[in-house]
């Protein structure tokens, strides 16, 4: 209890709080957290209000579970960081994230309000040929811009993309790099991930990363 220095690599340690849920509190003093929207790999993201500014956003917070995991929280640093550096309109926008006075590790970005792309194909099945094209080149825009900041997504799937506004107005957005790659820069050298380790969605993932392998560009 006492420690608040590592003793092997000198980093600072956080208490960090377990609370099975956050709905209908203050975080931060600035974001009154609503509703559940849904729980991922590391993450849980509420609706949120910003208080100060009456905004509503989508407010990402580590998992309790996750919080003695030193790689885990350099993976959800990262995850921000990732989301931070991208600005095209079909990638999720990130407001702002940090370390709450209340101990938790949060981030809060545009709250998407929409369908997902696995919903859609439940509720109406097969696409026609252009809304599909369509669809995959927003997609691919995303990714562009993504993989020309050095980070691999690692993750996509239907899930996460969701589907905003009808017919020729329909806009795709590429949602959670939560187990994004950053392939450049000083993180580029960090092993977030243990040799051999899968991660990612099994269903979708690329054979080379199924296998615990080398990920790049191509894998997306």
């Amino acid at each position: 209890p006492d420690t608040t220095i590592c003793p092997e690599d000198g980093t600072e340690l956080m208490d960090l709080p377990r609370e099975r849920s956050l709905e209908g509190k203050t975080l931060d003093g600035k974001y009154d957290i609503g509703v559940l929207l849904g729980r991922g790999g590391m993450g849980t993201v509420y609706r949120a209000t910003q208080k100060m500014i009456d905004r509503e956003v989508a407010i990402k917070i580590l998992r309790p579970d996750f919080t003695s995991d030193m790689n885990a929280v350099k993976r959800f640093f990262r995850e921000a960081k990732a989301v931070a550096r991208l600005r095209s309109p079909h990638a999720v926008i990130l407001y702002d994230f940090g370390l709450a006075r209340e101990g938790h590790l949060y981030y809060t970005m545009e709250l998407v309000k929409g369908c997902s792309l696995s919903q859609e194909l439940r509720d109406v099945g097969a696409f026609p040929v252009p809304r599909a094209i369509r669809i995959m080149l927003h997609v691919a825009r995303a990714l562009e811009e993504a993989h020309g900041l050095g980070i691999v997504h690692r993750d996509l799937k239907p899930s996460n993309i969701m589907l905003l506004g009808n017919g020729d107005h329909e806009v795709a957005k590429v949602l959670d790099f939560g187990i994004a790659k950053l392939v450049t820069g000083a993180e580029a050298n960090t092993l977030l991930t243990d040799v051999g380790m899968a991660v990612g969605t099994p269903k979708y993932m690329s054979p080379e990363q199924a296998t615990g392998g080398h990920v790049d560009y191509r894998s997306d």
